[in-house]
């Protein structure tokens, strides 16, 4: 979804998440109602600080997350050892055509040469392209074998966020809001009921470890790891300035 406004009868501007196909087509292609920027928004920060301050729903996703992990490193060392098993076979291969490349060239004078050295140069490349499949697959191990998530480490990590979003409304501060929202959140998808268009479902997908200040001024990486439950690296700064809301009562 995009950012948009209306206009009402009185002339009072309101701010809307719109879909982008909707946007782009003059609402044509789409039917989905607009939503509230200040409904949007009040709902996910409350439920990132809900989500902050408890422990046993971090130590769920940890545990999702780790699991995730651990599929992801047994399919890689599957492969891994069945890359290692066919790089020996191609090893001896090549080993068994250059003795037949020498014993050629003392039996019969290098006769049968040509055709032996092209199937060596052909096992010679296969070799070499499963030793780079190796290597790669060796990076990728000893990577997830890193991704070992704690749970006191994320608990810790997003221990202080509630307090941070609370200065930052207080204050008005919609720049500490636009630092600390993509860092911590990966997606936000909204599922709406067909038959009953007014309710629905959201699901937040958050960063496992965000990088945060201490101060609350800002991320200390400019891209966030992996998000939890899946999703796509990087976020779009979405929060947006506060006389972009509805106003009160509206």
């Amino acid at each position: 979804m995009t950012r948009s406004h209306g206009t009402s009868w009185n002339g009072t501007k309101h701010h809307y998440y719109r879909c982008g196909n909707k946007h782009r087509t003059a609402q044509t292609k789409c039917q989905v109602r607009d939503v509230p920027v200040n409904a949007v928004e009040t709902f996910v920060i409350d439920r990132l600080k809900s989500y902050a301050l408890s422990p046993s729903a971090i130590d769920r996703a940890v545990a999702a997350a780790n699991a995730g992990r651990d599929r992801s490193l047994a399919e890689v060392e599957a492969l891994l050892a069945s890359k290692r098993g066919a790089y020996a076979g191609a090893t001896k291969a090549v080993n068994g055509l250059v003795d037949a490349v020498e014993q050629d060239a003392v039996e019969s004078g290098g006769r049968n040469g040509p055709a032996l050295r092209a199937r060596l140069r052909e096992r010679e490349l296969a070799a070499k392209a499963l030793k780079i499949e190796i290597e790669d697959l060796e990076v990728q191990s000893a990577e997830l074998a890193r991704e070992v998530l704690d749970g006191s480490t994320v608990e810790e990590a997003y221990r202080d966020l509630p307090r941070m979003i609370d200065v930052a409304v207080a204050n008005s501060d919609q720049l500490a809001l636009r630092y600390l929202v993509p860092v911590v959140i990966d997606t936000v998808e909204w599922h709406e009921e067909a038959a009953r268009g007014v309710r629905g479902r959201a699901v937040i997908r958050l960063y496992p470890a965000p990088a945060i200040h201490a101060s609350g001024e800002g991320p200390e990486k400019d891209q966030p790891g992996e998000p939890l439950n899946g999703g796509s690296p990087g976020c779009h700064v979405w929060l947006p300035s506060v006389d972009s809301n509805h106003g009160p009562g509206d």
